[in-house]
Formats: structure tokens, C-alpha cells, sequence
């Protein structure tokens, strides 16, 4: 939730909702409320099921950018309507791995994460948690002595950059001193009516006794609020009575009347919404050590499987080509289709993708003419581009000028592949435009067609169109076309080539057309 009423944050971010009861500070808890008895799921108790919040997954990244255009960090509560550590069986290892990721991208976000489960640190926080993520604070909550005693120990025994104390409901004298120094914020508050639960009293001494403490130690300390209990008389309060002397020890009221004043003063402080620095903004790009290492061996993955695209390319052209499909398959359309789950245009993008690279590859063997590089397209979005050119010392020339300037330090990209492209033929911009290959299957090289319909070149791209066509048995009489086309070839023009071209018999081109027989008359019925 954006601006929530939650004093102590900015926003709240629930990646799932649900939670167990575990101790007395449950007993009359909000978020039950809210989600179990206000909004009818059933999200609570062992036997509840934790819900997926999807609507929710992408607001922190826009509250980052929100913080990064302020320069001021940000305070988020994770999660408001669950615990983090809970382990109940519903909620999926994913989730957890979707939420850290989140955390660990949105670096001027302060993650303020709650939880009654201390002992559950070892068990959920991610592998690369090392000495605790920069942007996130650790908190337990506590009500009593005895919970703190079992709780901060475990709190204070995980690493991490910030360590809280949410002390609400308070339910009873705490001494903290123990602890003290090693927490680094303290929030205090009275308990509120739920539903039907009755919210119990906070004696004030309790909280001045933890605010003190906090002042002598120099700890931040956030009061956040009476509650539905208040030692001042107001109007329409209810009153509650010590009943041996009779005398009125509280008044109950809504919590907003009873405000968060403590001796007339608010305490509000705590040790985030730093401003955000350049060097906080450098290092936002930055890579930790696990995440360098997961960096390296990923991109050692994605470049084996790049160079294994290139690999199967060359591997369907032998099979296209040579048709070595036809013992099993009709045609290389219905063999991409059964055995590989792939329309013939991908397989076709990869066979120029293959083309392309191996041509580059014997350019790339030979250092002079690489420009001293050796790099090769590392996918197919940047070898295509290149197949456009007709001719191979085209495509050469076109990566050598697409290397040097990636030298000189453009980006190795598609885009900038294609800007070569088109500054090498400026006439594949008018192709562009006219949204030919609308597929976007780019024509294998050798079967390119020139724009010009009487060059040389457009009756190559036929010819050719017309070999893979008869592979795939999908035309007739294809043989006496490109033997006509093979004859044409060696004209200038289309018009020489008609001249020059035999001619094809009629009845090998049309079919014949019936003579129309004279109509017969049909006389009327009598």
C-alpha cells in the first residue's frame, strides 16, 4: 500500500498474506481481522492458506524510482499481513526468491521486515545474505519479558546491517538492557480494538521506562501509540474501574482520539530517509561478490546456448538442404513441426543466422581482416541484419565497421548492427518501409531478391526460391521453370530473358479450357 497509515513506514508491501498465531501478542491481531473476518479469506491458522498478492509485485520498483527522483530513501514494512518467516507449507520457495530479488533491486528502499520467527533465519534468508542486505532491517516483535528473553537473542546472533525491536502490543514490564546496544531502533505501542477482540491497557511506565533507556543509549525510539487505553479523560469514553478502591484508572476511546503523545511529547525517531548519495547511486549498479559470481557463470551459460543456436542452424540447413528428412517426413515444414516443435520460419531464421556466422567466422580467423577482434555475432538478432547484404564481402565489411565502432565505445547490439546494414545499402531502407517479410524471417542468403525486377540477381533469388520449393515438394513441373529461369539468367533484362527463354508448352501452364456448348431449349410444361 502507497502512503500508509501505518505510522512508522512509508508504504507497506504484502508479497502474500496469512500468518499463524504463535503468542499472546496475537491475540487480537489487525491483519486477521482484516483479511480473515473483513474480507471473508481464509488466510489464518495452520489449516489457512497463504495467498499470492499479485497485484503488489511491482510497486516497489516504482516507489525506487519514486526515492532515486526525490534523492531520499524510502521506509517499506514487509510484509503487514504475514510474517516472512513464517514456514507454513503453502507458501512456495518461490515466492520467497521473487521477494529478495525485489529487495536486493530497489537499493533505495529501507526494508523494514517484522517477524515473531526469529528462529527461522537460517531456514528463509537468501544465500547471498552474507553480512545482511544493505536495505534491510531485521525486527522482532515482542510483548512481554518472556517473549523478548526467547527472541532478541536470536535476532541479536543473524548478521544484519540494521536490528529492530517492535515492542507492541505492549503487555507488560520490559527491561531491555541486555540488549540495548546491539539494536539499533525501538518501536512502542498500546494495543487497538479488533473486530471482537477487547484491546488491553499499556501502563505508561512501561513505555517511559523503554523511552528512557532508549535516551540513554542514544537509540532511536518511536512511539507509536496508546492504543484504545489512555489515562486522560475525554468525551464519550468508557471508564474502567479499579474494582478493590473504585478508583478510574483508564478511559477507552478510539485510538486516534488518544493520539501518541507520551508526557506531551512526541517521539517519533528512527535511523532511516537518508539522503541518497553518489555513491549510493554507483553503487546501486554494482554487483556483490555472489552476485558477480552468479553474473559470470550465467553468461558462460547463456553464451554456450548462443553458440549453440548457431550449431543447430547449420545442422538444419545440411538436413533442409540435403533433405535427409524425407525417409521420416513429407517436407522440412512438417519435420520442423513434429520433431522440433518449430514453424520453418524459425528454423529458416536460424539456418541465416548459421550462414552469416560462418561466414564472419572465416573473417574472424584471419586477424588483419577482423580489425584485430575476432568476435563473432553473439545471437540472432545480430546476425540477421547482416544476411540483407547480398554479397558475402558486404556482410564482412559491414562487421568490421560494426566492431570498430564497438571499439570506440557503441554498444554491441542489434540496432547498431542494422544501422551499419543500412548505411552499407541505403536501398534496404525502402525495403524496410514497404514492411516486406512481414514474418520476420529474413530470406536465406543466396535467395535474396533484388528490388529491381530485370537484374541478375532477382532471377537468382527465383531460382533458388524455386530449389527450396521443390525440396519441400510443395510445387510441380518446378524443374522445367528453373531450367527456363537458368536460360533467362544470362539475359540483361526480363525483356531479353522472354526472347531469349524456351517456351513452355500450354499444356504444361493451363489447363485447357471446354468448348461452351450451344444452350439446349427447354420447353415449357404443357
Amino acid at each position: 500500500m502507497e502512503n500508509s497509515h501505518i505510522e512508522w513506514t512509508s508504504h507497506t508491501y504484502n508479497p502474500w498474506t496469512g500468518c499463524t498465531k504463535v503468542s499472546l501478542g496475537c491475540k487480537n491481531c489487525y491483519a486477521e481481522n482484516l483479511c480473515d473476518t473483513r474480507r471473508g479469506r481464509n488466510t489464518w491458522g495452520l489449516g489457512g492458506t497463504r495467498t499470492r498478492v499479485e497485484s503488489t509485485l511491482k510497486d516497489p520498483y516504482e516507489w525506487n524510482e519514486e526515492a532515486k527522483a526525490s534523492g531520499v530513501r524510502t521506509r517499506v514494512f514487509c510484509a503487514s499481513l504475514a510474517d516472512v518467516f513464517d514456514d507454513h507449507l503453502s507458501i512456495q520457495q518461490e515466492w520467497r526468491d521473487e521477494l529478495w530479488r525485489t529487495v536486493r533491486q530497489t537499493p533505495f528502499l529501507d526494508y523494514l521486515v517484522l517477524t515473531k520467527r526469529p528462529e527461522n533465519f537460517s531456514k528463509f534468508l537468501p544465500a547471498d545474505w552474507g553480512e545482511g542486505y544493505p536495505n534491510v532491517c531485521l525486527i522482532v516483535s515482542t510483548e512481554r519479558q518472556e517473549e523478548a528473553d526467547l527472541r532478541i537473542p536470536k535476532l541479536l546472533a543473524t548478521p544484519a546491517k540494521y536490528r529492530g525491536l517492535s515492542v507492541e502490543p505492549l503487555l507488560g514490564e520490559i527491561d531491555l538492557s541486555a540488549y540495548i546496544e546491539e539494536l539499533d531502533w525501538i518501536i512502542v505501542g498500546g494495543e487497538s480494538t479488533q473486530g471482537k477482540g477487547k484491546a488491553r491497557p499499556m501502563e505508561p511506565e512501561w513505555a517511559r521506562k523503554i523511552r528512557d533507556l532508549c535516551q540513554q543509549h542514544g537509540k532511536p525510539f518511536f512511539f507509536k501509540q496508546w492504543g484504545s487505553w489512555t489515562l486522560e479523560r475525554q468525551p464519550g469514553g468508557v471508564e474502567t474501574h479499579n474494582c478493590a478502591s473504585g478508583e478510574i484508572l483508564y478511559y477507552r476511546h478510539q485510538k486516534k482520539k488518544n493520539g501518541h503523545l507520551l508526557d506531551g511529547k512526541v517521539h517519533q525517531d528512527h535511523p532511516f530517509g537518508k539522503p541518497i548519495s553518489p555513491t549510493d547511486l554507483a553503487a546501486a549498479n554494482s554487483l556483490t561478490d555472489p552476485e558477480r559470481e552468479r553474473w559470470t557463470h550465467n553468461l558462460a551459460i547463456v553464451r554456450e546456448g548462443a553458440d549453440a543456436f548457431f550449431r543447430v542452424g547449420a545442422a538444419l540447413k545440411v538436413i533442409r538442404d540435403d533433405r535427409l528428412y524425407r525417409a521420416d517426413h513429407p517436407s522440412f515444414e512438417d519435420f520442423c513441426r513434429d520433431e522440433l516443435g518449430l514453424s520453418k520460419t524459425h528454423a529458416n531464421r536460424q539456418i541465416i543466422a548459421s550462414v552469416v556466422h560462418e561466414d564472419l567466422g572465416k573473417m574472424a580467423s584471419k586477424d588483419a581482416e577482423s580489425g584485430g577482434f575476432g568476435i563473432l555475432p553473439r545471437n540472432e538478432a545480430q546476425a540477421r541484419p547482416l544476411a540483407k547484404l547480398k554479397r558475402v564481402e558486404q556482410r564482412r565489411r559491414a562487421w568490421g565497421e560494426v566492431l570498430q565502432r564497438a571499439k570506440e565505445g557503441a554498444t554491441l547490439s542489434a540496432e547498431l548492427v542494422n544501422e551499419v546494414v543500412l548505411e552499407i545499402d541505403p536501398t534496404l531502407r525502402r525495403e524496410s518501409k514497404k514492411g516486406e517479410a512481414d514474418d520476420g524471417a529474413e530470406p536465406t542468403p543466396g535467395t535474396e531478391i533484388d528490388p529491381e525486377p530485370a537484374s541478375p540477381a532477382f532471377i537468382d533469388g527465383l531460382i533458388d526460391q524455386l530449389r527450396l520449393a521443390r525440396q519441400d515438394e510443395s510445387w510441380t513441373k518446378v524443374d522445367d521453370i528453373i531450367a527456363e529461369l537458368e536460360e533467362a539468367r544470362k539475359a540483361p533484362t526480363l525483356a531479353a530473358a522472354k526472347k531469349t527463354a524456351p517456351k513452355r508448352s500450354r499444356e504444361n501452364t493451363m489447363r485447357k479450357t471446354p468448348p461452351v456448348e450451344d444452350p439446349v431449349e427447354i420447353p415449357e410444361a404443357a
